[in-house]
């Protein structure tokens, strides 16, 4: 387990025995959490209180989120990965846990690498599959495409929430937010393999009266979600057309999130030059390094 940053309470004991709190990544409470754990500390969920928090203000502001999510979950696999796998107290299951929970957001690349292979693929390759692997791929296809839906029905079901159900409607969106994402998140993955630790970029939410002073950077990245997201249709169009049906809802799922993110991005990055042009300019927020 980990802990998140919101509606904790940590042990002052916990946080000297793990070292204290250090700044090397960019999720410094998962590392944190890592290293109290590997101290001999272990942490409890309590599914019955529920706190209150406020989401980012737009898609801008989420993406600049997951970016600092990734990159420093990335950082803390590659710090505390190794300290695990050395432990000999620790089960050969929870080290594998561990693997998946600290480096989950390595499955981004995978999605658009499988965005941008899936033209080629139908033109290179025959994809006539038939018989016994037909039925085995077609499995494992709905085990991936049931399996995050799962999670999210049995978060839902836990939080006691009256209504819970009715909010797993909104489960096709988040799947195609989550894919649509692919690409600013490959780009967190990559900077913490090959760069430097980097910033930590406050998260500007609407009940911050400083949002306005964040500055707004024209959105090169939904231009390339957006060319990629036309690239899934073509490639979706060209695969009904071959008559390949298994990868088609795959493909589209993939369209809708990219062109999705692209567009809410640049109207997010409008909307905002709109209202920094209404109001007056406010000073720069500042930000304490060391709180």
């Amino acid at each position: 387990m980990n802990f998140n940053g919101t509606a904790g309470i940590w042990r002052r004991q916990a946080i000297d025995d793990a070292g204290g709190w250090q700044g090397d990544t960019l999720t410094e409470d998962m590392d944190l959490s890592y290293r109290s754990q590997l101290a001999g500390w272990r942490m409890k969920f309590v599914f019955d209180v529920i706190v209150p928090a406020e989401i980012p203000s737009d898609i801008n502001a989420f993406k600049t989120q997951q970016f600092r999510w990734a990159k420093g979950s990335i950082q803390t696999a590659k710090k505390v990965l190794p300290k695990i796998f050395k432990a000999k107290d620790i089960p050969l299951r929870v080290k594998w846990q561990s693997f998946m929970h600290t480096t989950h957001y390595m499955i981004h690349p995978f999605m658009l690498l499988t965005a941008l292979l899936a033209f080629p693929l139908l033109a290179w390759y025959d994809l006539n599959i038939t018989g016994a692997f037909f039925y085995m791929l077609f499995f494992f296809i709905i085990m991936a495409a049931i399996a995050p839906s799962v999670l999210y029905f049995v978060a839902q079901n836990s939080s006691g929430y009256k209504g819970w159900h009715v909010r797993l409607l909104a489960l096709p969106m988040l799947m195609s937010l989550g894919v649509g994402i692919a690409i600013n998140n490959t780009r967190a993955v990559l900077s913490a393999l090959f760069g430097g630790k980097g910033a930590f970029v406050r998260t500007p939410k609407k009940g911050n009266k400083s949002v306005s002073s964040y500055g707004q950077k024209f959105p090169v990245l939904a231009i390339i979600e957006m060319a990629v997201g036309a690239y899934c249709v073509w490639g979706l169009l060209e695969y009904i057309d071959a008559r390949n049906y298994l990868i088609g809802p795959f493909l589209a799922l993939y369209a809708i999130g990219f062109l999705s993110v692209g567009v809410l991005s640049f109207m997010h990055y409008i909307s905002s030059l709109a209202h920094s042009w209404r109001r007056p300019s406010e000073a720069p927020a500042t930000v304490n390094a060391n709180t």
